[in-house]
């Protein structure tokens, strides 16, 4: 009885070039009809239209939302809990608060979401770096007479809180190009800006509609809680990615 022989796989070294041509030449072609690789319009999915040189991923925000109002307190509170190392009793509350005014740092280019992006990259390096989780909440504000501005809420180490002062007023300078006024930044403790951490959630929702006012108790009669009104390109708020898991 004669035994078949058994099929060895072909290596991929011997299979014809043709192939591998025909694929990337019939995708070319697909992709040039439009059949592929190309999103509807934001006027058939439903989303805002962008203004003319606004950034696409980024959509006008008059207030702070209900649902976001939400998921802002739930990932605060989620990340007060971690402590900032394994089995430690110690929690990475937010103890440090910043502000940051654009008009007296100004690159001229007019992009403060592409700058919070590029100081809290920055900044997650420099917060890993202590051994501790990342905690951190922002704010977005604008007003007509300061312009727009950046509230940040972070935990930082007491050993290294001058250290990231320095450092912060350091990632300005380089933003543009030149050393920046003092008062482009500011750096308080949280309890003498906000009165603890349920304060400085109140704070940083006062923005919101007046559902979210009313829902978080954000206090009516002080002016340090006032609504300043004004449109933000993008998030309003948001919190770090351990708060969020």
């Amino acid at each position: 009885m004669r035994l078949a022989r058994e099929r060895l796989p072909v290596p991929c070294s011997s299979l014809p070039l043709t192939l591998g041509r025909t694929s990337r030449r019939r995708i070319a072609k697909i992709t040039a009809k439009g059949k592929i690789g190309r999103s509807r319009p934001a006027s058939k999915v439903g989303r805002p239209r962008r203004a003319k040189g606004a950034d696409p991923h980024r959509v006008p925000r008059p207030h702070i939302t209900m649902v976001a109002a939400r998921a802002f307190a739930a990932g605060a509170a989620r990340g007060r809990s971690l402590p900032v190392a394994p089995g430690s009793t110690v929690l990475a509350e937010p103890n440090r608060f910043y502000t940051i005014n654009w008009r007296d740092a100004d690159d001229g280019k007019n992009d403060p979401a592409a700058r919070i992006a590029d100081i809290l990259r920055r900044l997650a390096k420099f917060i890993l770096r202590s051994g501790c989780p990342l905690v951190w909440l922002y704010a977005r504000e604008t007003g007509p007479v300061v312009g727009e501005h950046f509230h940040l809420a972070v935990y930082v180490p007491e050993e290294r809180r001058a250290a990231l002062t320095r450092q912060m007023r350091s990632w300005l300078a380089v933003q543009t190009g030149r050393r920046v006024a003092p008062r482009a930044l500011k750096v308080v403790p949280i309890e003498e800006r906000a009165g603890g951490f349920d304060g400085l959630i109140r704070y940083f929702l006062k923005e919101g509609t007046d559902a979210v006012r009313q829902e978080f108790e954000v206090p009516e009669d002080n002016p340090k809680f006032a609504r300043k009104g004004g449109i933000i390109w993008g998030k309003r708020v948001s919190v770090s990615a351990a708060c969020r898991t």
